[in-house]
């Protein structure tokens, strides 16, 4: 038996697209509140080492790296998703017009 989107129904291809963006929407969703809760973690981590660990320079420059790195991943976590999901939901209007 085909499975195949071309041998199914209009009205049965439209929903296979709206839950195969529906998916990747939430796929997207997940990762990116991996990436937040990376860039908070890193980020208290290094605050944590600045406020306990001032007297020594090496636990100094990791921890102003942590820093950068927590603000880099919260940024991407709050500019990447909303980005994504725009871009998606514009594909999946196409596809469905093109129907």
């Amino acid at each position: 038996m085909s499975t195949k989107l071309s041998d199914k129904k209009p009205c049965e291809s439209n929903q296979l697209i709206q839950f195969a963006a529906q998916r990747t929407v939430l796929a997207y969703e997940r990762n990116s509140m991996a990436a937040i809760r990376t860039g908070f973690s890193s980020f208290a981590l290094g605050f944590a080492l600045l406020g306990l660990l001032e007297d020594k320079f090496f636990y100094i420059t990791t921890a102003w790296l942590l820093l950068i790195l927590g603000c880099v991943f919260l940024l991407i976590g709050f500019v990447y998703y909303p980005f994504i999901k725009n871009k998606i939901k514009k594909t999946e209007f196409d596809l469905h017009n093109s129907s």
